[in-house]
């Protein structure tokens, strides 16, 4: 997986966040699916250090809204990045 498909799949997660009714049931089952995408490759120099755990706290996104805000601000800053 490169960068680029890294940010397109959290660009996607971040989407349905983004939804007037989220579906945290997909958020949950795209979270796992990246992030097992992620484990089985060796060697990556990425992704930062903020992607694991944002992929591994989908549930406390959904019952902590501050919480949610502050990672989807970081989240975002790093796809914003070139």
């Amino acid at each position: 997986m490169t960068v680029d498909e890294l940010k397109r799949s959290l660009a996607e997660l971040l989407s349905q966040e983004e939804c007037s009714v989220v579906d945290w049931e997909r958020i949950q089952d795209l979270s796992i699916e990246l992030l097992t995408r992620l484990r089985g490759q060796d060697g990556l120099d990425y992704p930062p250090e903020i992607v694991i755990p944002y992929l591994t706290s989908f549930e406390m996104r959904r019952a902590d809204g501050d919480e949610a805000g502050r990672q989807y601000a970081t989240l975002t800053a790093y796809l914003r990045e070139s």
